[in-house]
């Protein structure tokens, strides 16, 4: 359970980090022009068979065949095509005869991702062997192949590789508190506060106000997060910081003092997606699920809402649920698994309300 999650394990909560898809990096490789630039923006509005279209014709027209397969590949894994993606990225891998790349690094990313997501777990765990053999100072592929050897039930070797990822840069914070997610949802929350507690004593003195709140907080230690958030807000009020004093407030049960600070918030800033979510899990919580429902679809209309989308929209059955409208639960939940299929949770709400 994420450690700035928590009100209720169902629902889903904002990224308070910058990376919301755990295994997807969307970067500039190489110059793109042309159709190969509209797909990739057609894939960032989550068109995924626009883009495939655009593609196509951006082969027709001769442009940069290794970016088209690493577009296509990114657009089958929008469509989880993961055979598909595996297919594009091995394809456009292939047409590199000479040393690795910027590209080749990137696309075996996806490539890994993308063996994880179609059930082959071993083959992403070669995929971050070789880049870390090429590459041994690459934090990601550490953290990354943790993380799937995590899910093997593989927790010395994954507790090795985190070790590694964090001692290459000690100061990534928001990685800190990915590792102890992954390690509490594992079941080992014991060796995730260790990683945590490590941070506090070797340099708790230098970290910011923010930083010092969100490790508080997700050891449980609200008094010394909500006093450090504070502090933050009064000196960078900005939507993570909201985010995060929000969940301070919601743990200890102060939830109307929670939502009039995004409401305060929502008068500056008024298309904030992740906002709007966090002031419907607080109305659930306060057994409104009328007043969530307008937060939810009030962020699903936001012009922010498309990093936020799938969780805007999973909130939106769970409201819709609470309020006792299981039709209308029901269509909604029909056409979230119609755009994410490959959400097993989701498939498990539909199945549910399926049966009311």
């Amino acid at each position: 359970m994420s450690c700035f999650g928590g009100v209720k394990k169902i629902l889903r909560f904002a990224a308070v980090t910058a990376a919301l898809l755990s295994c997807v990096f969307i970067t500039a490789c190489g110059s793109r022009s042309g159709n190969t630039e509209a797909g990739m923006l057609a894939i960032e509005d989550g068109d995924y068979e626009g883009a495939l279209v655009l593609f196509s014709q951006a082969r027709d027209n001769k442009e940069n065949e290794r970016l088209i397969l690493r577009g296509e590949g990114i657009a089958h894994m929008g469509q989880s095509d993961y055979a598909g993606a595996i297919e594009s990225f091995v394809s456009a891998l292939q047409l590199n005869h000479y040393l690795p790349e910027d590209m080749d690094y990137d696309i075996n990313y996806y490539l890994a991702c993308s063996y994880m997501k179609n059930g082959e777990p071993d083959k992403a765990i070669n995929v971050y062997n070789a880049i870390i053999s090429l590459h041994p100072g690459d934090e990601d592929a550490y953290y990354q192949r943790g993380i799937v050897e995590l899910q093997q039930e593989n927790a010395d070797a994954a507790i090795a590789d985190f070790s590694k990822a964090l001692s290459l840069d000690p100061s990534d914070y928001d990685r800190a508190i990915g590792v102890y997610e992954a390690l509490a949802d594992a079941g080992r929350e014991e060796d995730g506060a260790l990683v945590l507690q490590s941070l506090l004593e070797k340099g708790g003195r230098g970290m910011s106000d923010y930083d010092l709140g969100r490790i508080y907080y997700c050891m449980g230690n609200t008094a010394d997060a909500r006093e450090s958030l504070e502090r933050a807000m009064k000196s960078n009020r900005n939507t993570d910081t909201v985010l995060a004093l929000g969940r301070v407030y919601m743990a200890d049960g102060d939830y109307a003092y929670a939502i009039s600070m995004f409401e305060s918030y929502l008068k500056d800033f008024p298309q904030c997606a992740a906002v709007y979510n966090e002031m419907g899990l607080c109305e659930l919580e306060r057994d409104n699920p009328k007043a969530a429902l307008q937060d939810f679809q009030a962020g699903i209309a936001s012009e922010e809402s498309k990093g936020m989308l799938q969780t805007l929209k999973f909130n939106e059955i769970c409201a819709y649920e609470r309020s006792g409208d299981f039709a209308a639960a029901r269509d909604k939940a029909a056409e979230y698994v119609s755009i994410w299929p490959d959400d097993a949770v989701g498939m498990k709400e539909y199945a549910f309300l399926s049966t009311r």
